[in-house]
């Protein structure tokens, strides 16, 4: 049994900015593990044409997944030396909304009275609700209706009626529900829909001084650990964002613009933070269905409240199937379309490098011959015994044919290499240093040397250690996710009895033994009086800097997190100066920079802060209750600031679900964290450089 997801889009057959309009299919298996389902190798082209539609295609496919379901396929298999029959039935088609209602044979349109495709509900009447559930048979009898209809006049009202339109649909006749099997695609509904739809809304309203204070606190914002970042004057060209872009906004957006709003902005703003966590979830837990279906509601309804004119949208409505969907056919990565978009960079490169007399025929006979050489390289027979010889195999399973063919990234093809295995230090430190003399960071640690041992707590001893000892230095190790964690970034790690602590990585050292060991910082959450975790307003823990600084092997670093400072009654905003070079000219530009108060002398330096230090608003995991959308990372903007809190949010590359996002980094760990942001950049003065 393999089940099948297809995947239906239009792109853009030339790298320039004029539009070559193609229409294509590509297949997954829906089975892959996780971890290697988004690799290009195992996406599969189907067809594509810049002269004939996805439907009109669709024909010849409808026919092989019929076969596929309903009769099988017997195939030889080499392992058991047999033959086997295989049956692989469709679980999805993955395509944004106007290519699902094509599919689907719904209006395609933004004024369409009915403009759900999955269910009956009416824009002007009932949008904030799941009304009766389309299916293929009502649908066909709604179709045969629509054909029964004498004038064309009559038929366009019964179009208008139904939502549909009587148009051959081949797909329509395959074992799959194709009402129930076009899922909610969460980078065009979510990302490309909600999120944009409030950026574009809120960001207008805001006046000159806001928005250059906004542009302090993003960049104030230390996105080390978040594999998207933002760059540029955000408040000016957020109408440019890309898909992955507005998934970094939304996780940072509750911190960033929350006191620039009022109630009703706010509460919106919030309820699109708890959706966006069940949104990007990694597992689906089918306990939590009703309390995340309410979480969906509160959004609609919040809408319909706060900003009645966004509820008409026809991806607002779409957001209330969304865990539905997520009920059949597993978290939003299991059917997102991403992966597949990347894709479509291959279909356009075989299409610029050929000669463009037939580019459907050049660019399937491209494929075609990359698989049967992916056929015979990986051991397939292609006569009675004939199999490629070891020469070949070994060609085609190196590191560059494998990422040039088969679309597998260099770090992946290198990560059986011991610098990239858990637990291994990387950036290692010029010179030698003694134990005592090691450089840390300092980020409110009682210690800034490790010259006194005795005043350090062990999860793994020091046995034979010294402070005369020589140890190699390093700036950053490799955490159990296999991604770099710096010096001075949040992490989570796993204690003796199987637990976890949050806390800051001061060092990283190896002995003469060749033990890595990290200095770590940990943190305490803020209990109440009943022994309750304390919550911000956001309904996030509160923690706070712990007099624990202990020893730990560099093993049992999990992964990164975001603790997120609340700046909001200790950071203040000042004007300043800076040089930049801008087209070979060194400009003097005006920039606002948040920074905290350095009234008194323990603020001052980055080493004396204070270890009662609360914690800033983040969100909670999304098998706990939905609260706000984590940040993944962390706003710098004080060694003494007053605010933390865990963050556990999505990783946006892979479109998986809530997990711990890297805490921020500093460029310079010894620094104050009272870093300056670039902002609103204002030219003062031009001088040109000297000539070489």
């Amino acid at each position: 049994m393999l089940p099948l997801v297809l995947f239906s889009d239009d792109t853009s057959g030339n790298k320039t900015k004029k539009w070559h309009k193609m229409e294509l299919w590509n297949l997954m298996l829906a089975g892959l593990p996780r971890h290697i389902n988004s690799r290009h190798e195992n996406i599969h082209f189907l067809s594509c044409s810049d002269l004939v539609s996805s439907l009109e295609q669709s024909k010849p496919i409808a026919q092989q997944l019929t076969l596929l379901e309903t009769e099988g396929v017997v195939v030889y298999d080499s392992l058991y030396d047999e033959d086997v029959l295989v049956v692989a039935p469709l679980l999805c088609i993955v395509c944004d909304n106007p290519m699902a209602s094509q599919l689907c044979n719904h209006l395609v349109g933004g004024t369409a009275l009915m403009f759900c495709r999955i269910c009956m509900a009416k824009r002007t009447v009932n949008p904030d609700v799941v009304c009766e559930r389309r299916t293929r048979s009502s649908a066909l009898q709604q179709i045969a209706e629509i054909l029964a209809q004498p004038t064309e006049r009559d038929k366009v009202e019964k179009r208008k009626e139904f939502g549909l339109n009587e148009h051959e649909n081949p797909l329509l006749h395959i074992p799959a529900d194709m009402f129930q099997s076009t899922p909610v695609e969460v980078l065009h509904t979510m990302g490309l829909g909600a999120i944009k739809y409030l950026l574009e809304e809120l960001m207008p309203k805001m006046n000159a001084r806001q928005k250059k204070e906004i542009l302090a606190r993003l960049r104030a914002f230390n996105t080390s650990g978040m594999q998207v970042k933002l760059y540029g004057n955000v408040c000016q060209y957020y109408q440019s964002f890309l898909g992955r872009d507005f998934k970094a906004w939304a996780q940072m957006a509750i911190f960033i613009i929350s006191p620039y709003l009022d109630e009703g902005q706010k509460a919106v703003l919030l309820c699109l933070s708890k959706l966006f966590q069940i949104t990007y979830c990694e597992f689906y837990e089918t306990d939590l269905s009703n309390e995340w279906q309410r979480v969906c509601q509160e959004f609609v309804d919040a809408i319909k409240i706060h900003m009645p004119h966004l509820l008409q949208r026809k991806k607002t409505h779409l957001l209330l199937h969304l865990v539905h969907c997520m009920h059949e056919f597993g978290p939003s990565s299991a059917f997102n379309a991403e992966r597949f978009e990347s894709f479509n960079s291959k279909v356009r490169a075989y299409n610029v490098y050929g000669n463009r007399h037939s580019p459907s025929h050049d660019i399937a006979h491209h494929f075609s011959v990359l698989q049967q050489l992916r056929y015979i390289c990986h051991g397939g027979m292609f006569d009675e015994n004939g199999r490629c010889g070891n020469a070949l195999k070994d060609l085609f399973f190196s590191k560059h044919t494998l990422h040039n063919m088969c679309g597998i990234p260099i770090k992946e093809l290198l990560q059986h290499k011991q610098i990239y295995q858990p637990g291994a230090g990387r950036k290692g430190m010029k010179g030698s240093y003694t134990l005592s003399a090691l450089p840390l960071v300092s980020e409110g640690a009682l210690v800034t040397t490790l010259q006194n041992l005795q005043h350090l707590s062990y999860r793994v001893k020091l046995t034979g250690v010294t402070c005369t000892d020589k140890v190699s230095g390093y700036n950053a190790v490799v955490a159990r996710d296999f991604s770099t964690v710096n010096c001075g970034e949040y992490i989570r790690v796993s204690t003796l009895n199987a637990e976890t602590q949050y806390g800051i990585l001061l060092g990283v050292f190896k002995t003469s033994s060749g033990m890595v060991h990290c200095l770590v910082q940990g943190f305490d959450s803020l209990l109440s009086a009943g022994g309750q975790p304390l919550l911000n307003e956001f309904d996030c823990p509160l923690v706070e800097l712990s007099n624990d600084v202990f020893t730990t092997s560099s093993d049992s670093i999990l992964k990164a997190v975001s603790i997120v400072h609340d700046c909001s009654n200790t950071c203040v905003f000042q004007e300043s100066a800076s040089v930049q070079t801008m087209e070979r000219e060194r400009v003097v530009c005006n920039q606002l920079d948040s920074s905290a108060p350095t009234s008194s002398s323990s603020r001052a330096a980055p080493t004396a802060t204070s270890s009662s230090s609360r914690a800033a608003p983040t969100a909670t995991s999304s098998s706990s209750r939905a609260a706000p959308t984590a940040t993944s990372s962390s706003s710098r903007a004080a060694a003494t600031s007053r605010g933390r809190s865990i963050a556990t949010c999505t990783s946006p590359t892979t479109g998986t679900s809530s997990i711990d996002t890297s805490a921020p980094t500093t460029t310079s760990p010894a620094a104050s964290l009272a870093a300056a942001t670039t902002t609103h950049m204002a030219p003062m003065a031009r001088t040109r450089p000297p000539r070489p």
